[in-house]
Parts: C-alpha cells; sequence; structure tokens
C-alpha cells in the first residue's frame, strides 16, 4: 500500500525506500521529517504551477538536500548544499541510476538555497527551491515568501 503524505503519494521503488532508510537513520528526526515536508510541499507546490516533476528524482533531492549539515555527510570542507549534493549523486550512481538523474538531483540540492537560479531551470529544481525553501513548512509558500504567482511585499516592484 502507497504511503501518502498531506494527499502526496510517496514514490515506491527501492532507492526511494533505500534513501528514507539511510536518512532516517544517519540524520536527526527533525531533519528526517523537514526532509519529507519539502518532498510534499514540493510535490504541491508542483501540481499548482502544472508542473509534472520525476516523483522519484523530487523525493531524492528532498530527503539529500540537507543532509549535509551533519556528519557523516559533512565531511568536506565546502558548503552544505554541496556536500549533500555529492552525497545523493553518489547515492543515485551506486543505486543504478544514469549520470544524467544524479546530474538533475545534485543541481536542485546544491542550488537549494540559492534564489532565483532554480526558478529559472528545469521542474525539478524550481519545485525544490520552492518546497525546500527557508519557509518549507508553510504550504504555499516560496523562497521569498510571497505565495505562489503574488508579489513578495518587501521587494520594489519591477516596473
Amino acid at each position: 500500500m502507497s504511503e501518502i503524505i498531506a494527499g502526496v503519494e510517496i514514490p515506491e521503488t527501492a532507492a526511494v525506500a533505500e534513501a528514507t532508510r539511510l536518512i532516517q537513520k544517519m540524520t536527526s528526526p527533525f531533519i528526517y521529517h523537514h526532509s519529507r515536508r519539502v518532498f510534499a510541499f514540493g510535490a504541491i507546490h508542483a501540481q499548482r504551477l502544472g508542473l509534472e516533476p520525476d516523483p522519484e528524482l523530487l523525493y531524492l533531492s528532498a530527503m539529500f538536500h540537507d543532509a549535509g549539515l551533519l556528519t557523516p555527510f559533512s565531511d568536506v570542507e565546502q558548503r552544505f548544499e554541496v556536500d549533500g549534493a555529492d552525497h545523493a549523486r553518489k547515492f543515485m550512481l551506486e543505486n543504478g541510476f544514469p549520470a544524467s538523474s544524479a546530474d538533475v538531483v545534485w543541481t536542485a540540492i546544491a542550488l537549494h538555497t540559492t534564489p532565483g537560479i532554480p526558478g529559472r531551470m528545469g521542474p525539478g529544481d524550481r519545485c525544490h527551491e520552492s518546497g525546500g525553501s527557508d519557509r518549507c513548512d508553510r504550504p504555499g509558500r516560496g523562497r521569498s515568501g510571497s505565495r505562489p504567482g503574488g508579489r513578495d511585499p518587501r521587494r520594489p516592484s519591477a516596473r
């Protein structure tokens, strides 16, 4: 039977199951649950925008997006986003994903705290930026804090 979070079905693949076990075991309960919410909110946001990211890749990018904050994933002196992205890529390649899929996930994770860039990229990156932003626990809000399609009231108009 499928697992559903906030009306969003968790993909049922061996890689999803293994990533879930790994992140639950190797990170804190906070990071684990936060990452699952990021997936759900990213998927909901994608649906609202009419995007169709690959659910498995979106899930894997969400699960690894903050892994670089903690040991053993933060073993190199670099940005935590890059640490998490590197570990996600390694995990994916070891689990038989093509390099192109691993690159999509790597990019989504590495850029998830870089406003403005993911929104100009593919649907997986756009969804992850919105779902994985610093406001990810508030459904319907993207990186700027504005509602989808709305303008951030803290920023001047582009006109």
